[in-house]
């Protein structure tokens, strides 16, 4: 079927894979316990102990925050696998090819995500990106000692 159906499979495709490369999608897949059959109760402990009800200035700031351009793409799946591109690319550009090697596993999560994905865009199936994100930043900033023969 493919040959006769060429773009719709391509189409259907990138929208499958749509939030592992295409920055400002976010998943809105939410999981709701259902807390009367469980007898589960939610305690705010910052009000049992001083009193003060925080929770809806919480859950505002929450909200906003995925707004704000640069607080928001931290969350971003796609903008931390861009991220990690680039800084494969800035490391083969400084001649420091050897520090991608730890990148080579993210890639090639993100790589079995667009060969399989489950979802379009889960923040969990890419997590370990956003673990490794103050890593790579680090090391791209390092600046590189001269050896004495140099």
């Amino acid at each position: 079927m493919l040959p006769g159906n060429f773009v719709g499979y391509v189409k259907a495709y990138l929208m499958q894979t749509f939030g592992y490369w295409h920055i400002g999608t976010t998943s809105g897949i939410v999981c709701e316990i259902n807390t009367d059959e469980l007898g589960i109760q939610n305690t705010d402990l910052v009000e049992k102990i001083t009193g003060a009800d925080i929770q809806n200035s919480m859950d505002s700031v929450a909200n906003r925050l995925p707004t704000i351009p640069l607080f928001g793409n931290i969350y971003n799946i796609a903008f931390m696998v861009w991220v990690s591109f680039f800084y494969c690319l800035v490391m083969i550009m400084r001649k420091r090819s050897r520090y991608i090697l730890p990148v080579v596993p993210l890639l090639a999560i993100w790589a079995t995500m667009m060969v399989a994905v489950p979802t379009f865009c889960d923040f969990r199936y890419m997590f370990s990106f956003h673990l490794a994100m103050p890593i790579l930043l680090i090391t791209m900033f390092i600046k590189r000692e001269k050896s004495k023969d140099q």
